[in-house]
C-alpha cells in the first residue's frame, strides 16, 4: 500500500489494488491524435487494471508494520518484510487473469518481472534484485511463462496479429506508463504536494511513453495545478480572466488557437447548459413562486441549484460590527485578504487545524466550540 501523510495526526492509505484501478482508468482512456490508441485495447486495459490484484487478501487484513510501527508502506521494502509473499502476490495476479485473458496475463508477468529486474535492465529503479534467490526462481519461472504464452498467443486467431516483439514491447512499455501515472496520482494528497519524497517523479522516473508505430518514444513531465491556480465558486470575472490569459502565455504560437478554441466552446457548453438546468427547474420554480411545496424527491437537486445560483451571484456588503471567522487550515491568510475590507469594526480570524469539511468533526468539533465559547462570552476566559 501507499502511505501518505494526510494531516499532523493521520496518514492516508491507498491500497496497491486501488492503485491497480487507477492504472486501468489511465489505460481505458489513453489516445489522442500524438499517442495511439491501446491495441489490443481489452487486453492491455484489463492487464493495467488487474496487475496489482494479488495484494487483494493481505490488504484486506494486512499482517506486517514497517519499523516504526506504521502500516507498510511499499517504499518501505515490502521484499523485505513480506519475503516470498511478495513474490507470490504478483504471480497469484497472473495466475488469476490467465484463464481469462492469456494477453493480459502476459503483460502482468513482463511487469512483475520488470519490478524484479530494473525494468529488464532498463531503468536504475527499482534496482535489480535477482542476487535474491528466491527472486531469481521468481523471475525464471514468469520468464519461462511468458515465453510459453507467446508461442500459444501466436498460434491465436484472436491475438496473433499482436504479438510481433514490437508490438509485445510496446504495449509492456505502456504497462509502466500505466502503472508510474497511478503511482504518482496515489502518492500525492493533495495532487501538488510536495510531501511525498518517495514514488515517481513528475517526470514519471523517465520511463519511455511510445507514441504510435514507427515514431520514437517520448518522455513526458507532468505539471500539477499549484494553489494560485485553484478556482472556487468565490472566482470572480476579473481573475478568471486574468487566470486564462496567464495561461495563453504559457502556450506557444501554434497551440494558441487550439486553446483559445477550447475554451471559447467550453464557455457555450457551459452556457447552454445553465440554460438547460434552468428550463429543468422552471415547474419547481414555479410551485415556489405560488407558495406550492417541491416535491419530497426533487428538493435536493432543486435546493443544491438554488444555492450554488445565490452563491454565484452574491456580493458580500462592509458590515458595521467586528466579524469572527473561523477558517480551515492554510486558509487564515485568504480570509483576511477577502474579508478584512467589509468588517468595518475590525476581523478577527480563529483557525481550526482541520481542513474545511473536518472542523465539525471529534477531535475539531471541541476545538471549534471552545472557540465559540471563548468568542460569545469573552469573560468565560
Amino acid at each position: 500500500m501507499m502511505v501518505n501523510p494526510y494531516d499532523d495526526s493521520r496518514l492516508m492509505l491507498a491500497l496497491q489494488i486501488d492503485h491497480s484501478r487507477v492504472a486501468g482508468f489511465f489505460a481505458a482512456h489513453w489516445g489522442n491524435k500524438d499517442f495511439a490508441r491501446l491495441e489490443p485495447y481489452s487486453s492491455v486495459v484489463l492487464a493495467a487494471h488487474e496487475h496489482d490484484i494479488g495484494w487483494w487478501e493481505w490488504e484486506m487484513k494486512p499482517s506486517t508494520l514497517n519499523d516504526k510501527g506504521f502500516p507498510l508502506d511499499y517504499h518501505d521494502g515490502s521484499l523485505k518484510y513480506l519475503g516470498q509473499l511478495r513474490l507470490d502476490f504478483y504471480k497469484n495476479a497472473v495466475d488469476h487473469v490467465l484463464p481469462r485473458d492469456p494477453y493480459a496475463a502476459l503483460l502482468m508477468a513482463m511487469h512483475g518481472v520488470a519490478l524484479m529486474n530494473a525494468g529488464y535492465g532498463k531503468y536504475a529503479y527499482p534496482p535489480d534484485r535477482t542476487s535474491d534467490p528466491r527472486v531469481k526462481a521468481y523471475v525464471d519461472h514468469q520468464e519461462q511463462l511468458r515465453v510459453e504464452l507467446l508461442e500459444q498467443l501466436r498460434q491465436s486467431e484472436q491475438f496473433k496479429s499482436f504479438t510481433s516483439d514490437e508490438q509485445i514491447w510496446t504495449n509492456y512499455e505502456y504497462m509502466e506508463v500505466f502503472d508510474q501515472l497511478a503511482q504518482f496520482v496515489c502518492n500525492r494528497y493533495p495532487l501538488n504536494s510536495k510531501a511525498r519524497k518517495l514514488g515517481p517523479t513528475n517526470t514519471l522516473n523517465d520511463v519511455d511513453v511510445p507514441t504510435k508505430h514507427g515514431m520514437p518514444a517520448v518522455k513526458i513531465m507532468i505539471d500539477t495545478v499549484s494553489d494560485q491556480w485553484k478556482t472556487d465558486a468565490n472566482e470572480v470575472s476579473a481573475d478568471r480572466v486574468k487566470r486564462h490569459l496567464r495561461a495563453v502565455q504559457r502556450q506557444n504560437m501554434f497551440r494558441i488557437i487550439p486553446y483559445l478554441a477550447k475554451r471559447i466552446l467550453g464557455t457555450i457548453r457551459h452556457h447552454f447548459n445553465v440554460v438547460k438546468r434552468l428550463f429543468s427547474h422552471l415547474p419547481n420554480l414555479m410551485r415556489m413562486s405560488t407558495g406550492r411545496p417541491t416535491p419530497y424527491t426533487e428538493r435536493r437537486t432543486f435546493y443544491y441549484w438554488l444555492f450554488s445560483r445565490a452563491a454565484r451571484t452574491y456580493l458580500p456588503k462592509p458590515f458595521a460590527g467586528p466579524l469572527i471567522i473561523f477558517s480551515s487550515k492554510g486558509q487564515a491568510e485568504w480570509h483576511k485578504k477577502r474579508s478584512g475590507p467589509l468588517a468595518l469594526g475590525g476581523l478577527t480570524v480563529k483557525e481550526i487545524p482541520a481542513k474545511h469539511l473536518e472542523m465539525v468533526w471529534p477531535p475539531y468539533s471541541t476545538m471549534l466550540a471552545e472557540a465559540f465559547d471563548a468568542f460569545l462570552d469573552p469573560k468565560a476566559d
